[in-house]
């Protein structure tokens, strides 16, 4: 038999110490060197019964096959985004985990555990699992913010007569987020309006950002009794 018998799942086949021995029909020996095939072995985990033929005459034997397990992971590139805006989910785009195998297997794997990371604001460690080790990234989670707010449309009236009320059928205002996200507002708050004859400046007014438009108050005249 070959000396090696337990593999590791991958490696190839070693015949190394084997001596196969062809007896002939009148008692000679001679030792086979070439032309032999060998079959059976699949270098997965589990027993294999792994048979030599030669001229139309076969042996085997057995040899047992282990999984290949990770004996170190590693970052070969960084995700892209490292910084994120509170509420956003994790992105792995760019980040390659490498995993060296004890058969000498390298490869780029994809099924890997990320645990560490919530979207509250603040610097946070995640820990990247995979096959019973682990690596470590940095990111960094900012407050969700209003980078803009911005009246899209304006009420469709702008001219009033004295004692009206303000009607704000028509406006449209818009909150810009700095995680790109636009959203439309319908809580804001109105100041500046007055029914008293005059050009007046209205403010649309939303957690700290302020917008105006105008409006024209005319007086309340006779036309006919």
């Amino acid at each position: 038999q070959p000396d090696k018998l337990s593999y590791i799942e991958g490696q190839a086949l070693d015949l190394t110490g084997m001596e196969l021995i062809a007896v002939m029909n009148d008692g000679t020996e001679k030792p086979v060197i070439t032309g032999y095939t060998v079959s059976g072995y699949t270098a997965m985990p589990g027993m294999d019964t792994v048979t030599l033929s030669y001229l139309g005459k076969s042996v085997s034997f057995q040899v047992e096959t282990r999984a290949k397990t990770v004996v170190e992971l590693s970052l070969s590139s960084a995700p892209e985004k490292t910084e994120y805006v509170e509420g956003q989910s994790f992105d792995p785009t760019g980040m390659r985990i490498v995993a060296t195998y004890d058969n000498g297997d390298v490869e780029v794997v994809q099924n890997y555990v990320v645990s560490g990371f919530d979207s509250t604001p603040g610097y946070k460690t995640l820990t990247i699992s995979y096959g019973g080790k682990c690596v470590s990234i940095s990111i960094t989670v900012v407050a969700r913010v209003i980078t803009d707010f911005r009246i899209v449309s304006y009420p469709t009236k702008q001219e009033y007569l004295q004692y009206e009320s303000l009607d704000l059928t028509g406006l449209t205002v818009e909150a810009i987020y700095n995680d790109g996200i636009i959203e439309e507002v319908t809580d804001y708050q109105i100041v500046g309006f007055s029914s008293n004859v005059g050009t007046h400046t209205v403010s649309v007014a939303y957690k700290g950002w302020v917008q105006t438009f105008t409006i024209n108050v005319s007086p309340r005249v006779l036309t006919h009794i």
